[in-house]
């Protein structure tokens, strides 16, 4: 039980992030609460099922991680995200600083639930 916990808690982890990401982006990006419950929504349960996937295949290398979480934090950005009305994040901010930042929280959730 304590697994879909932490799945949720680095879901959790990641939409934070993001909000607190875009909130400090340029010029606002997100022009509607419905944009920012969608975008909060996408990233938390992409990264849900990532950490999901990885502790369920028992990978336990932590650069595969970062990888995955990188891939499917840009790949939300860069095809997800223009479908949805409202997000208009720069490119810089959505394919480069988001997924970074978003990776290593979830790496240092990973470690600390680990420690624990």
């Amino acid at each position: 039980m304590n697994f879909f916990f932490d799945a949720i808690a680095c879901g959790l982890l990641a939409a934070l992030t993001w909000m607190g990401l875009v909130w400090m982006s340029p010029n606002r990006p997100i022009e509607s609460g419905k944009a920012w419950v969608q975008g909060v929504g996408l990233v938390a349960i992409a990264n849900i099922f990532v950490w999901i996937a990885l502790v369920g295949l028992n990978l336990r290398l932590i650069p595969l991680w970062v990888i995955c979480f990188l891939m499917i934090n840009a790949a939300i950005a860069r095809l997800i995200f223009p479908l949805c009305e409202g997000i208009k994040i720069p490119n810089i901010w959505a394919l480069v600083i988001h997924p970074v930042a978003i990776s290593l929280m979830s790496i240092l959730l990973g470690g600390a639930v680990g420690f624990l």
